[in-house]
């Protein structure tokens, strides 16, 4: 019984520090980035784009896939309301962690769209970057090169 009530509490902790949303910068992104032994994919999102739902989900479905193959997630969102994009997160259950864009990350990496998807290297360099809802193989495509 008490291992049931431990492996739920790790659980319940684990759920919800993924529904944490906080800022983040170019700086913080990269540091991010950086300090993962693989690939990581973000992706730069909204709450309110339909095209950036279809793109979560292939994500959230493959997300067992990508972590399997040494791959980093990143929702970044553009929306201006934290709240709105963790009750967002909480309701579709994403497995990854979410950030709200910052003005300097944004302009850094010329986001004027959603949504976008990055590729960066274990250095943080930016192996790819692409417009558009990206499907599962698109992104295994991308990961490729």
């Amino acid at each position: 019984m008490k291992k049931s009530i431990f492996l739920f509490i790790i659980f319940l902790a684990a759920v919800l520090v993924n529904a944490e949303v906080s800022n983040i910068t170019y700086k913080k992104l990269k540091k991010e980035v950086a300090g993962h032994n693989g690939k990581t994919v973000v992706v730069f999102w909204a709450t309110y784009c339909p095209y950036c739902l279809k793109e979560l989900k292939a994500v959230k479905n493959n997300y067992k896939y990508f972590t399997d193959n040494g791959v980093k997630i990143i929702g970044i969102a553009i929306d201006k309301s934290e709240e709105t994009v963790r009750v967002f997160t909480e309701k579709n259950k994403f497995p990854f962690k979410t950030y709200l864009i910052t003005d300097s990350l944004k302009e850094k990496m010329n986001i004027r769209m959603v949504p976008i998807t990055a590729v960066f290297d274990k250095k943080g360099r930016i192996d790819d970057i692409s417009p558009g809802c990206k499907t599962f193989q698109d992104l295994k495509t991308m990961l490729s090169g």
